[in-house]
This record gives structure tokens, C-alpha cells and sequence, in this order.
């Protein structure tokens, strides 16, 4: 910006409310609540007539909250597509982003123009801000850049000479609560002579620097339709206490939602999919009617609250949204009694939902509603799938997770009274990530948002990021995602400007790690929902000694010979003080699976201990039923470490397991995403704990990363990251004996992934193990494993020993390069 100023409304009151985690008071979702109408948003304006003829015509903005602008009437966007939720979630106290766009599609080449704008609460002041910032109104700062013909220039920036009114049809908005809209009211951004505007005033009281935009943005990246309509009024008994719905009608497939639905009746739509968004609906109703919709990730299954039904069987479950209301509230324009078409979708919030109910206090007649899917605008980099219906069906489910809480930033879940960034959900997950999309500039930008979470807890990175919580940080597996993460981004998109850009960053983590001594992060979190609980100090000590790890790499990348150093010979005493205290009479003296893991991943054990180590974790397996008992920390690195240790059998028992607990389980209670529990639901039980069960929470999907890496191969070559030049092929079969294979299980018999062009697919012909490879572009390191003893393979119809193709065999795989083409491989 070059001449604006933050203003906003002199009149504006925010009002502060209870933390939502501790207050008393806390209500959970229930049907007996509303969302409040309100007064409308802070709305902004200025008229202007260029004084030339208008060469180009910019505008750069950006809010305290969340804006929407409009020139002449119009929403500005690119070629009708638009920025939702901008300027997007930073850390206010640190950094806003500066939006820009072209204003010449919009403008009015000769006499008045008028640009408008409102702006909502959003992560600045809404509830999701926990009243970090404090609860002051949200501000607006924009420039008008019209550069004329003749060669002059005009800027038209915010200050106390613009318009302000708090008005509008957007009545309230939040990002947990919703959105109320009453269409009968002016919109002061389309028609602002029909309502009254006093003078803006200046907003001083922020520390923020207005940067430039970085990373992607948020946009309506799908649509989807309904696949079922249920109609249904009041309740009938069925011998529980809730009851069970009386249905009056179910339609399926295209257009099911289109009827008349009669005041006091429910209308429930099934998108198929939990999902991310708003729905975009168009209705034909009188003026004054009032449609309400209500969303929900699952349904009552029977009315039972034993089974933690909020409601009679068969209608929407909402009560894990916790105190988030997530409402849609309209009220419709129409001509006195006739009804007249209303098309409606909210702009100030998101929410995640499979089911939409909507009710009206009048006749009304749908004619369509839509799922808008939003989400950060991300290009799909990798696609997986495989002869077993259920582990494609979870892989589905990782995707709509990734898809749902890649948002502004990477959120946990995205649709309780949370949707925070925890870290560790980053950390464990951002390697899956970065197979499916390409996550480069947007995790990039959220390691901005991690370096200034460092700035008021002496290099701690935060539990969540951006920060909203003024105590946390610096806990083991959680802010250890400051190093993870560029470390991920390293090895998959092979910049390493990426590391440069953070290693002060750090560096100033581990410095503010130094003062524990060898003890490692704190140990707020632990194997957080594991099964079987690690001791958190344990966990600690073997983060702080991966950690320096990760720090000689670096080092050793960037230049910095004495940091490698240094860090090497700390890895040295972390791995000693580990050894010390948690080893004795020669086994490590935390027997869970996770501790194993742990230990086996970060190379913290060698020699006899080693192999005493994998031998107790295979063990713990299958003493465990061949399920798993790891909760975040173990399960991010659970498959990964397995093939690490040559278990390969071992990992695709795991994989396809539909016991309690795995990742396929919730595949068979009918998951479309994956949950927080292992257990979030069952058809056996019912709901899990409502104070936290969320049904779209991705970390438990960090196992992509082992479907793409090792199940088909298709992984960067450490010594040239980033997949650029070379990189690997090694596609790893399931080859487990029938005498290896847990009851209930079948062997996999084919996989098929690709990523940035590259194809590897696997499969049995004939009694023939059979690879096709395409290779776009660079080298291959292809490592093809010899299932039968043999020592040649047959490349496209031509056998070839290994030296014949210059290469080797090791480790029961024939190790030979291939440059770009396609390939069938014997």
C-alpha cells in the first residue's frame, strides 16, 4: 500500500465473549438454539469519477476480518472467478496480506464510479479468535490505482474522507457460527444511496505489516449434488428416548432435491461425501419466509442416547460441533404473498458437513442446492489406487480430508468450535500432502505464519499456528513441524531456499530447546488418542534427538560446516542421555509400539539393540491382533518405518486390517473422510465422546505417503530431491505367504499410482510379477524386486541381466537406471 489507512466505523461496539473451551457456560450445538439476525456488517464506501481517460485501473486491499468488494455493484473477482475468505488467516499481530486485482472490467469509463466493501469479524475478531487479538472491530484498508492516458496517476486510498455504515443483508457472520442473510434489506454495496453513511474514522490499534500475498488462495474448487432427499416431519416412538423420524418421501440421484417443501417439514439432503463449503441454493418463496439449514458430518442412528444419539433416528447429529452453531439462516425477497426466486450462498464462513437440513416457516418450492466445495487452490500432483475396494476407499477418504483442511492454513478439523492449525497434524501429515497436491507455496506461507508464532515465546514454535493461544508452544511432535515441514518440502519439491528461508527459525528453536537440557520439547500432547499411551518425556527426548538430526542436514546443505558440527555432536549426547535413561538389561524400557517406532525411525538404537527392537515391535503386532495401537505420533510413522525395517508383510497387514483399531475400521462404519478416533463411531456402539469426535480430522492419513513411497515406489532420490532430474522407482508387492496373511484378509494384487507425470503400476499376469513405469522426463533409479530368485528381467520384450544394464542386484532387488519413456518390466 501506498497511501492507505486502516479505517473503520466509529460507531462499532464488538462485543467479547467466554472462551469457548473454558467457559461454564458452554453449550453444546442443539436444535433449541439460533443464529442471532444482527445489525449487518461494517460496510465501507467512496465515490469517485476519473478525471481521464483510464489506462488500467488496480486494487490493492486487505482487512482486519474477512472483505468482499464491489465496484459499481459488481464483486470483484478474475473472470467471474473470486477469492473466498480473503485476506485469509495470519498472524494479525505480525502480518495481513495485500491483496490486488484489475479493476477495468468493473469500471465506468466516464462519469461516477462507486467502490464498496464489507467486512466481517473472520479470524480477526470472530469466535475462532479466542479474543487473541482482542476484540476490536474489524478495519478495511484498500487503494484505487487509476493510471490514465496521459501518463498521470491517481490513488484513491482509505482514510476518514470514505463512507462507513453498519448495514447490509449479511445480518451476522461467523466462521463457527454461520451466516444470517435477509435478502429484503438493501445491499449498500450495490444500491448505496438506499442506506445512510456517516464518515470513517482512523483504526490505530493493530501492529500488523501489510505484506504482499502470498501462497494460494481459497476458491470454489468443485461442485456437488445431492444423491438423496429425505423429507421428514415429526417423530414416532421406536422405544428409545429420542425416537426415530417419520419420513414422508426419499428421492436419489440428479435433482432429487427439487420439490415443494411445506412449512414444519425437514428436508435433509445427503451430498455423499463429507465435505468443505456452503451450499449455493435457489428457491422460489414469499417475501418474509425464513429458510434455516443445519449441518451435520453424520446421522442419528437410532435415538438411543446411550449410542450418543442428539436426536431421533434417522435425522442429522450435530452435537460434536461442539459450541459451534454452523447455521444458515435466509430470509426471502418476494411480492407480497407470490412467490419470487431466491438464489442464495453464504460469503463469510465455511463449513463442513455431508448433510444439509432445511426447513422453512412457509411453503417454498427448491429448485436446486449445491455444495460448493472451497479450499486452498492446489495443483493435483499424485492419484493412487489399488486392487482392494476398502484401501481405495480410504484413500478417497484421505483426499476429501486433505481437500476440506487445507484451507487457509492446515487445519485440524473444519467443523467444530476449532479449526485450528495444529502442528501436529502438520508435521505428520504433510509428507501424504505433498504426494497429492502440490503444497509447496502453501505450506511455505504457513511457515511465515510458524516463524512469527516463534516471536513472543522465546523461539517456541506454536501448537497452532497462526497463534491463538498466548501460552502454548515448544511441545514435542507438535512444534517440531518448524523443522518437518521444510524438510518435507525439500525432499519433494527440491528448493532449497525452503530450508535457508527458516533456518534462523530454527535455529532459534533449538535454542530455546537447549535450556531443558537433553530432555527435549515440552510434553503437552504425547501420542495424542493412542490406544496405548507412551510415556510423553520418552517421546521428547527421541523429537529433540531427530531434531538435531534434521539440523546437520540442513547445515550441511546450506554451507554452515560448524553448525553441522555442532548439531552432529548434540545428536551424540541426545542419543546417549536416550540410551542412559530408557534403556536397560539391553531392551528399551518403553514397551509400546510407538516407543519402538520411535526409536527404529530416528536410528536411536544399532547393533543387538536393533535388532532386539524390531524384533519386540513385530511382536507387539501380533500379540496385538495385527492391529495397531499408535495414536498421532506412531501412526505418522508406523507403515514407513515398517518397510524401513524390510516388514513389508508386516505393514500390509496393518494396512488391511478391519479390526478396531485401523485405518480401514472406520471404511466399514462408512467413512468418507478420515476421523479423529479410530473409533469416532461404530455400528456397535454408537458416537464416540462428543467433546471431541470430529469425523474429518486428515492425520491418520499421513499412510498415503507409504502408498505412493513404497507400496508403488514412486519416491525422490536423496541425493537430487525434488524429483526435477532423478528419482526412484521401487515398487514394492505385497507378498505375504498365506500363512503370513491375518484371518479376513486377501493379498494385494495390484497398485497403481502416478505423480507429476511419473506412472508405476504393479500387478500379477500370469504368474508373472509385471511393472509399467513412465518416466516423463530425467532418470530413474528403478529397484525391481526379484520375488522368484531370478537374475534377469524382461524390459519390453528384451531380457537383461543386471550387467547388461549396468547395474546390480541388492538386497533382493535389481538396482538399474532408465531415462525417460515407457516401460513394461517382467
Amino acid at each position: 500500500m501506498k497511501l492507505a489507512k486502516f479505517i473503520t466505523d466509529p460507531n462499532l461496539d464488538p462485543k467479547a465473549y467466554n472462551h469457548p473451551w473454558k467457559s461454564d457456560n458452554r453449550v453444546f450445538n442443539n436444535r433449541s438454539i439460533d443464529l442471532e439476525a444482527g445489525q449487518g456488517l461494517l460496510t465501507f464506501l467512496k465515490k469517485f469519477t476519473p478525471s481521464s481517460a483510464v489506462k488500467t485501473a488496480r486494487l490493492r486491499i486487505t482487512s482486519l476480518g474477512i472483505f468482499e468488494a464491489y465496484l459499481n455493484g459488481k464483486r470483484i473477482g478474475e473472470n467471474g472467478v473470486y477469492d473466498e475468505m480473503m485476506p485469509l488467516w495470519t498472524d494479525y499481530r505480525y502480518r495481513v496480506f495485500e491483496c490486488e486485482y484489475d479493476l477495468l472490467p468493473y469500471l465506468r469509463k466516464t462519469g461516477e464510479n462507486f467502490f464498496a466493501a464489507r467486512v466481517s469479524a473472520g479470524w480477526w475478531s470472530g469466535r475462532i479468535s479466542f479474543g487473541y487479538y482482542g476484540f476490536k472491530s474489524p478495519a478495511l484498508c484498500a487503494e484505487l490505482e487509476l493510471t490514465y492516458r496521459n501518463g498521470t496517476t491517481e490513488i484513491i486510498a482509505t482514510d476518514e474522507d470514505w463512507k462507513t455504515t453498519v448495514a447490509g443483508p449479511v445480518m451476522s457472520a461467523d466462521i463457527w457460527d454461520g451466516e444470517f442473510y435477509d435478502a429484503r434489506v438493501s445491499d449498500p454495496c450495490v444500491t448505496p444511496d438506499a442506506v445512510a453513511w456517516r464518515q470513517a474514522k482512523l483504526f490505530t490499534d493493530y501492529t500488523c505489516e501489510i505484506v504482499p500475498f502470498e501462497g494460494e488462495r481459497v476458491r470454489v474448487n468443485e461442485y456437488v449434488a445431492p444423491i438423496s432427499a429425505t423429507v421428514w416431519r415429526d417423530v414416532k416412538p421406536n422405544g428409545t428416548e429420542h425416537g426415530a423420524i417419520k419420513t414422508l418421501r426419499r428421492d436419489v440421484g440428479n435433482n432429487c432435491e427439487r420439490m415443494r417443501l411445506r412449512a414444519g417439514q425437514h428436508l435433509m439432503l445427503d451430498f455423499g461425501v463429507n465435505l468443505v463449503g456452503r451450499p449455493a441454493i435457489a428457491v422460489m418463496a414469499a417475501d418474509g419466509t425464513k429458510i434455516s439449514g443445519l449441518f451435520a458430518e453424520m446421522l442419528n442412528d437410532s435415538g438411543d442416547p446411550a449410542r450418543g444419539n442428539d436426536g431421533p433416528a434417522g435425522s442429522i447429529y450435530i452435537e460434536n460441533y461442539r459450541s459451534a452453531l454452523s447455521r444458515m439462516n435466509y430470509i426471502a425477497r418476494g411480492v407480497g404473498n407470490r412467490k419470487k426466486k431466491n438464489i442464495f450462498r453464504p460469503l463469510h464462513t465455511y463449513y463442513g458437513f455431508r448433510y444439509l437440513e432445511l426447513t422453512a416457516d412457509r411453503d417454498i418450492e427448491v429448485e436446486c442446492v449445491t455444495a460448493e466445495v472451497m479450499g486452498a487452490v492446489m495443483e493435483g500432483l499424485g492419484s493412487f489406487e489399488c486392487s482392494d475396494a476398502e484401501v481405495n476407499r480410504l484413500y478417497s477418504n484421505i483426499e476429501w480430508g486433505m481437500k476440506g483442511n487445507y484451507f487457509s492454513a492446515p487445519t485440524d478439523c473444519p467443523q467444530r468450535d476449532e479449526r485450528l492449525g495444529w502442528t501436529g497434524d502438520t508435521q505428520i501429515f504433510c509428507g501424504a500432502a505433498s504426494y497429492i497436491a502440490n503444497t509447496e507455496r502453501f505450506l511455505r506461507r504457513w511457515l511465515g505464519d510458524a516463524r512469527d508464532s516463534q516471536k513472543t515465546n522465546h523461539g517456541a514454535y506454536g501448537d497452532v499456528i497462526p497463534r491463538v493461544f498466548e501460552s502454548d508452544g515448544g511441545n514435542a511432535a507438535w512444534a517440531d513441524a518448524g523443522l518437518v515441514v521444510p524438510m518435507k518440502l525439500y525432499e519433494m519439491f527440491g528448493d532449497p531456499e525452503t530450508v535457508a528461508e527458516n533456518y534462523d527459525a530454527m535455529e532459534a528453536y533449538m535454542e530455546y530447546l537447549s535450556q531443558f537440557g537433553l530432555e527435549g520439547p515440552n510434553t503437552a500432547y504425547g501420542d495424542w488418542l493412542a490406544f496405548e499411551p507412551t510415556d510423553k518425556r520418552y517421546i521428547s527426548v527421541c523429537y529433540y534427538a531427530y531434531d538435531a538430526a534434521l539440523m546437520v542436514k540442513f547445515s550441511e546443505l546450506l554451507g554452515r560446516d560448524d553448525r553441522k558440527e555442532y548439531y552432529r555432536e548434540l545428536r551424540q549426547r541426545i542419543v546417549a542421555h536416550y540410551h542412559e535413561r530408557y534403556v536397560e538389561n539391553g531392551e528399551i524400557t518403553e514397551k509400546t509400539q510407538t516407543a519402538y517406532l520411535l526409536a527404529l525411525a530416528f536410528d536411536l538404537v544399532e547393533g543387538e539393540l536393533f535388532e532386539k527392537t524390531v524384533k519386540l515391535l513385530k511382536q507387539k503386532i501380533v500379540d496385538n491382533d495385527y492391529t495397531l495401537s499408535t495414536g498421532f505420533v506412531g501412526t505418522g510413522i508406523l507403515n514407513q518405518t515398517l518397510s524401513k525395517l524390510g516388514l513389508d508383510g508386516l505393514a500390509y497387514s496393518l494396512l488391511l486390517q478391519t479390526k478396531d483399531p485401523s485405518w480401514l475400521y472406520s471404511v466399514r462404519q462408512g467413512a468418507t473422510t478420515v476421523w479423529e478416533r479410530w473409533n469416532s463411531y461404530t455400528k456397535a456402539t454408537g458416537f464416540g465422546k462428543v467433546t471431541m469426535n470430529s469425523f474429518n480430522h486428515y492425520a491418520y492419513g499421513a499412510v498415503a505417503e507409504w502408498l505412493y513411497a513404497t507400496v508403488a515406489g514412486i519416491r525422490p532420490d536423496p541425493e537430487e530431491p525434488g524429483f526435477a532430474g532423478r528419482f526412484v522407482l521401487a515398487p514394492t508387492p505385497d507378498t505375504r505367504k498365506e500363512s503370513e496373511i491375518p484371518a479376513g484378509q486377501k493379498r494385494m494384487t495390484m497398485a497403481s499410482a502416478t505423480y507429476r507425470g511419473i506412472h508405476s503400476r504393479w500387478e500379477y499376469e500370469n504368474e508373472r510379477f509385471v511393472c509399467r513405469f513412465v518416466i516423463p522426463c530425467g532418470v530413474a533409479r528403478v529397484e525391481f524386486p526379484l520375488l522368484y530368485g531370478q537374475k534377469t528381467v524382461e524390459i519390453n520384450n528384451v531380457v537383461f541381466n543386471a550387467k547388461e544394464l549396468g547395474g546390480e542386484i541388492r538386497n533382493g532387488r535389481m538396482v538399474f537406471e532408465l531415462t525417460a519413456g515407457s516401460y513394461t518390466v517382467k
